[in-house]
C-alpha cells in the first residue's frame, strides 16, 4: 500500500543499531584473529579463541537477520523473512554457512525494496509534474479567458480614454501598465522554474545517486563505485554535512568575561553614586503595550521594535526607560521618588558599532519625580552625573548644559526679543 511504500524512502530506525552491532562484532572478530595469528600455533585458534568468535559472528548473524525481517515489513511483502535459525555456536562452519546465506538474502531484499522506493519516487514525481500541467493548463485557460476580457480596444475608445490627459499622463499610464505587466510574467516565470521535493536536501543526494545506478544485474545489488559514493554521502550526513558559520544578530554583540567584569565594576559604582543620593531601584517589563509606547518618540516612534501580536495584546520592546517609568508612576500612584533603573534597550536604528552605537545596550536612569524645590533636582541630577564620572577611570571629562530657562536668560539679559 501507500503506506509502505512512503516507508522504503525513510531511513528506518532500526539501521542504526544494527550497524552499531555488526562494527563491535567485526572488530572482535578482527582483535582475536590479530591475537590468534600472534600465538605459537598459527594454524589453529585455541578454544576461548574459538568460543568468542562464535559469539561475535552470531552478534552479526542477528544483526544481518534483524535487517531482513524491518526490509520485508518495510516492503510489506507478502512472503516474510524466515525466523533466525537456532546456530550450534560451537561450530564456526555451520555459523559462517548460515552468515553466508543471510548476506545473500539482505542483499535480495534491500534490492526488492530499493526497487519499491524508486518506483514510488518516480511515480510521484510523475504525479506532482501531471498535477503542475494541470494548473498551469487551468491557469492558462483562466489566463485566456482574462485576455479575452481585457482585450485591446478599438483605436476610438483607446482615444476616449486618453482624452483630455496630457502626453505626460498617458506615458505615466502606459509604463504603470507595462510594470505591471512585466511583474506578472516574472511571477509566472518563477512559479513554472521552481520544483518540489518530498526529500531534504541530503536524502536527495542518496536517491540522485540510486536513480543513476541501473539495477539490471541479478550478482550484485550496486556497483562498488555506487556503494563507496554513498558511503560518502553518508558519512557527510551523519557528521552535520558542511557546517554553516552562527551569526550574530546586527547591532548586537557577546560580552565576554573579562568584558562583563568591567561591565559590573562600572554598574556597581554607578549603583553606589545613586543609592549614596537616596535612590531606589526598579526594574519594569522589556516590552509594553504600544499604545503606551507610540506616540511619544515622534520621529522616532518607527525605530521602535515590534512584536506580533501575543493573544491579542500589540506589544513593542522599550525604546529606553523614561516612557516606562512615568507608566510606573500612573500605575502605581507614586509620589515624591527617586529612582534609578539599569537596563536593556532596543532600538530599531541603524547601528555604527566602531561609534559604540547598538541596537541592544544598556540605559542608566536617574530620576527625581515628584514635588521639589525649584531646580534643585535638576541640581542633584548633574552633580549625580559629575560623582558617576569622576569615580569612573576614565580621565577628564566636561557637562555642557543645556535648559530652556537658561538660554532665554541669556538671551532677555542680551536684549534679544524671544
Amino acid at each position: 500500500n501507500e503506506t509502505a511504500k512512503k516507508e522504503c524512502c525513510l531511513i528506518p530506525q532500526i539501521h542504526g543499531p544494527a550497524k552499531e552491532v555488526l562494527h563491535s562484532s567485526m572488530k572482535t572478530i578482527e582483535l582475536e584473529l590479530n591475537v590468534a595469528c600472534n600465538n605459537d600455533n598459527k594454524n589453529h585458534m585455541n578454544n576461548s579463541t574459538d568460543t568468542v568468535a562464535c559469539l561475535a559472528f552470531s552478534s552479526v548473524l542477528h544483526a544481518v537477520h534483524t535487517l531482513i525481517r524491518a526490509s520485508w515489513d518495510r516492503s510489506n511483502h507478502s512472503s516474510k523473512a524466515d525466523a533466525q535459525p537456532t546456530i550450534n555456536y560451537n561450530s564456526l562452519e555451520a555459523i559462517a554457512l548460515a552468515l553466508d546465506q543471510a548476506v545473500k538474502a539482505l542483499k535480495s531484499t534491500l534490492k526488492i525494496e530499493a526497487t519499491l522506493a524508486m518506483d514510488f519516487q518516480q511515480t510521484e514525481s510523475e504525479t506532482a509534474l501531471e498535477q503542475a500541467r494541470l494548473k498551469e493548463a487551468e491557469k492558462a485557460s483562466k489566463e485566456a479567458s482574462y485576455q479575452k476580457q481585457t482585450s485591446p480596444q478599438p483605436l476610438t475608445d483607446q482615444k476616449d480614454e486618453f482624452a483630455g490627459k496630457s502626453e505626460a499622463a498617458i506615458a505615466k499610464i502606459l509604463k504603470k501598465r507595462a510594470e505591471k505587466e512585466a511583474k506578472k510574467a516574472a511571477k509566472k516565470k518563477q512559479k513554472t522554474t521552481s520544483t518540489s521535493s518530498i526529500f531534504g536536501a541530503g536524502t536527495l543526494q542518496l536517491v540522485e545517486c540510486l536513480r543513476n545506478q541501473e539495477l539490471t544485474n541479478e550478482d550484485t545489488f550496486l556497483a562498488p563505485s555506487t556503494i563507496v559514493e554513498m558511503e560518502t554521502i553518508t558519512s557527510a550526513l551523519l557528521s552535520g554535512g558542511v557546517q554553516r558559520k552562527p551569526k550574530i544578530a546586527k547591532g548586537t554583540r557577546d560580552y565576554l568575561p573579562d568584558q562583563m567584569m568591567i561591565r559590573d565594576k562600572a554598574f556597581t559604582i554607578i549603583r553606589r553614586v545613586f543609592r549614596s543620593h537616596g535612590a531606589v531601584e526598579i526594574d519594569t517589563p522589556v516590552f509594553e503595550l504600544k499604545d503606551t509606547l507610540t506616540g511619544k518618540y515622534g520621529e522616532d516612534s518607527k525605530l521602535i521594535y515590534d512584536l506580533a501580536d501575543q493573544g491579542g495584546e500589540l506589544l513593542a520592546l522599550r525604546y529606553d526607560l523614561t516612557v516606562p517609568f512615568a507608566r510606573f508612576l500612573a500605575l502605581n500612584n507614586v509620589g515624591n521618588i527617586k529612582r534609578f533603573h539599569i537596563g536593556k534597550v532596543y532600538r530599531r536604528d541603524q547601528p555604527a558599532l566602531s561609534r559604540g552605537r547598538y541596537r541592544e545596550f544598556y540605559q542608566c536612569d536617574f530620576d527625581i519625580a515628584g514635588n521639589y524645590g525649584r531646580m534643585v533636582p535638576d541640581a542633584e541630577c548633574v552633580a549625580v552625573a559629575a560623582e558617576i564620572l569622576a569615580a569612573l577611570p576614565i580621565g577628564e571629562f566636561g557637562i555642557k548644559l543645556n535648559h530652556r530657562c537658561l538660554l532665554d536668560a541669556i538671551l532677555d539679559i542680551s536684549g534679544v526679543p524671544a
